[in-house]
């Protein structure tokens, strides 16, 4: 009886343990959900704006398309970085040929994931740009209508897990 009693009471206050404190500060890592936002808020930026005043937006410090570890970044489909938000120095850089550390081609797999199926979500390892690391990632991307190439953001597992 003294073990149901206790496993009641640890059942009945986990939920309350798994609340998150509302004075706690925001955590530094990025979710899928808003990883898949950003993309979705990236491209309607594009259709709005048009895709240069688009990419010159994303490329102003502090703008609304960078969040913690979570970035816009564009690629056409020769594999030119056409803009990446995160304070890495890759706009301008091809990474057509780019192997990640797992050894993963993943600017040509984004490329042949756009083509093909107009999008897609991948894994590899990148440097996450808050913490300097290399961290496992999954991205999400989409391609960007009327233009060979696309838009994309992913996040860090473990960040959220």
């Amino acid at each position: 009886m003294r073990y149901l009693i206790l496993l009641s009471t640890l059942l009945l206050s986990t939920p309350l343990l798994a609340q998150e404190d509302p004075h706690d500060p925001i955590p530094d890592h990025g979710t899928k959900q808003e990883a898949v936002s950003l993309v979705r808020s990236a491209l309607d930026h594009i259709e709005t704006a048009g895709l240069e005043q688009a990419l010159e937006d994303f490329r102003q410090p502090d703008n609304e398309f960078v969040d913690r570890d979570l970035y816009v970044f564009v690629y056409d489909f020769e594999g030119n970085n056409l803009v990446n938000t995160a304070p890495l120095e890759l706009t301008g850089a091809n990474l057509k040929d780019y192997r990640s550390e797992d050894g993963k081609l993943v600017i040509q797999q984004m490329i042949e994931m756009s083509r093909s199926h107009g999008g897609g979500a991948f894994e590899y390892h990148w440097i996450n740009p808050v913490t300097g690391e290399v961290q496992s990632k999954i991205s999400y991307f989409r391609k960007i209508p009327g233009f060979p190439g696309f838009v994309g953001s992913g996040y860090y597992k473990g960040a959220e897990e």
